[in-house]
């Protein structure tokens, strides 16, 4: 198992994230839009 200079908690939420992102690349690369409204909520919330 990795060690991750991270707490479980940020751990968990990180691989979310990433799992989050690679579904909207896949997404994409299919060819497949998303609705405005909820590519504006993906940019807003990885805006950080």
């Amino acid at each position: 198992v990795e060690r991750l200079p991270y707490p479980t908690w940020a751990i968990s939420r990180k691989q979310k994230v990433v799992a989050l992102v690679n579904a909207l690349i896949e997404t994409k690369r299919v060819g497949l839009n998303l609705s405005d409204s909820y590519q504006t909520q993906l940019n807003e919330m990885f805006s950080i």
